[in-house]
């Protein structure tokens, strides 16, 4: 096989000659960041929802889990009693009944990288709340579109799952998945996704998944599936309709019963499931899950935080004038947390029928936590967003906050039934809500 990555083929440029390829092209997703106004859906309490599986005479069989319990190590002198679940049961695999802390549990800690981002999702338990129906051999788009947020009919999606790209159909290919994998969208209820371009994992769950049902025309490389051969990230542009990777790179893929693991490198796929540390080994990391698990979300992001001596020139970026600076310095600094955080989480959940955004940041002691629940009531409540220059009132309204030992965590509510992806956005534009000290 010809390496292009040789012949210097950009993947930007690469994943636009794949669209071109593909089937005459793939519309990007359109996730909605829209400012329509929306009836509520339908009346689901996200804390009592049911995890219903789909039917058809599926059944997940009993798994004995040996669940072992992660006990903190202690020393003379130290204090623990700052430590939040220092000791827990570990948690259970995707296949078993989703959860923030089981799909942390998915992704092992060497697929990692210098950059932890996941996001994860209940995509059953998310169309129940989006009142859509999810059915074998229709058109996915039907159910996935409203529940990754795109609104319908003039309205805004008031459900959110932020979806792996390289198992979204609007972004590989509406086929792609069954061409290549040998199952569809259809067959899967909840994912997880560790991404940290260029290398990714993703690991999908349903009953119906099993080494037996990927397709065929895989072939084996070096202990792992592969969808096309040569080494882990090079792409081959020639073979854009053989390849899951809208950039034509190899995806390597291991089974077992109930879950699949995809990825763009073979030791993230090797490392899956095996006896190595996973982010739910990650005292931070797992605080966090924990608490947006409690909060009865259906889908989540989890990161490690992103920190800065000047939050406010972080978000801004260089194309502000100095006066402009200082200003802004002058009205956020008030709602910066005075002690730094090192993970936080975003969850989305449907309480009452509305949607509601859960966040979580975790600090390092109960005294931080409590004193940056204050600035960032502040910052929820009556800060600006610096990338529009608007309040976040105009965006969201704080209906609850908490601390429980080093966490803290803030409910909202968005404002004349805004999309909830626009707190992601947030995140993503490393607004200073979501930038430590």
């Amino acid at each position: 096989m010809k390496r292009l990555t040789e012949e210097r083929v950009s993947p930007l440029s690469a994943c636009c000659a794949a669209f071109r390829v593909r089937s005459g092209g793939v519309g990007a997703a359109r996730r909605a960041i829209q400012h329509a106004f929306a009836s509520p859906p339908c009346q689901i309490d996200a804390r009592d929802r049911s995890r219903r599986r789909r039917s058809g005479g599926r059944a997940l069989a009993a798994v004995a889990l040996s669940l072992s319990v992660l006990v903190a190590g202690c020393s003379s002198g130290d204090d623990d009693g700052d430590k939040r679940d220092a000791a827990k049961d570990t948690p259970a695999h995707l296949d078993s009944d989703w959860s923030v802390s089981a799909a942390l549990a998915e992704v092992p800690r060497s697929a990692t990288g210098d950059r932890v981002f996941v996001q994860t999702g209940d995509l059953a338990a998310a169309a129940e709340a989006a009142g859509v129906e999810r059915t074998d051999g229709g058109d996915v788009r039907d159910w996935l579109l409203p529940v990754t947020g795109v609104g319908r009919e003039g309205k805004t999606s008031q459900v959110f799952v932020p979806l792996a790209d390289l198992i979204n159909p609007t972004r590989v290919g509406d086929d792609q998945l069954k061409t290549v994998l040998g199952f569809d969208l259809d067959a899967v209820d909840s994912f997880v996704e560790q991404s940290a371009p260029p290398s990714d994992l993703v690991v999908v769950a349903g009953p119906d998944l099993s080494p037996d049902r990927l397709s065929d025309d895989l072939t084996d490389q070096g202990g792992v599936l592969t969808d096309l051969g040569g080494e882990d990230l090079a792409i081959d542009l020639k073979r854009v309709k053989d390849a899951l990777s809208p950039i034509s790179q190899p995806t390597r893929i291991r089974a077992e019963a109930g879950a699949v693991a995809l990825s763009s490198t073979t030791p993230a796929v090797k490392a899956w499931r095996g006896d190595g540390e996973t982010l739910a080994d990650d005292e931070s990391l797992a605080a966090v899950a924990s608490a947006l698990d409690d909060a009865g979300v259906y889908s989540a992001v989890v990161t490690e935080a992103s920190s800065s001596n000047d939050p406010a020139a972080k978000a801004l970026g260089p194309n502000v004038t100095a006066e402009q600076l200082e200003k802004m310095k002058a009205q956020i600094e008030p709602s910066i947390p005075p002690e730094p955080y090192d993970a936080v989480g975003i969850g989305w959940a449907i309480e009452d029928g509305e949607a509601r955004v859960h966040l979580a940041y975790h600090f390092a002691d109960d005294d931080a936590a409590a004193s940056g629940l204050e600035a960032l009531e502040q910052a929820w409540g009556e800060g600006t967003a610096v990338q529009s220059w608007r309040p976040m009132s105009d965006y969201v309204t704080v209906v609850d906050s908490a601390t429980d030992g080093a966490v803290a965590t803030i409910t909202l509510s968005m404002v004349d039934q805004r999309a909830p992806v626009v707190v992601l956005n947030f995140l993503v534009q490393q607004e200073p809500v979501f930038v430590s000290r």
